[in-house]
């Protein structure tokens, strides 16, 4: 199973969300997201994800 990391840089668009839901529904892929768009982001947890997760996306 592949571990993918998506960080959220500005808020998801209709693509982005449609996207992440269809990931979420696979069974090969366990997604994470990091919503840095959030008032005050934990970049130690980001720190952490990203060095668990087998590829990054970055929207």
């Amino acid at each position: 199973m592949s571990r993918q990391l998506h960080v959220l840089t500005t808020p998801p668009d209709e693509f982005t969300r449609t996207l992440l839901a269809a990931l979420e529904t696979s069974a090969s892929v366990e997604i994470t997201v990091a919503d840095l768009t959030v008032e005050n982001p934990d970049y130690d947890r980001l720190v952490h994800q990203i060095f668990e997760s087998d590829s990054i996306a970055t929207w």
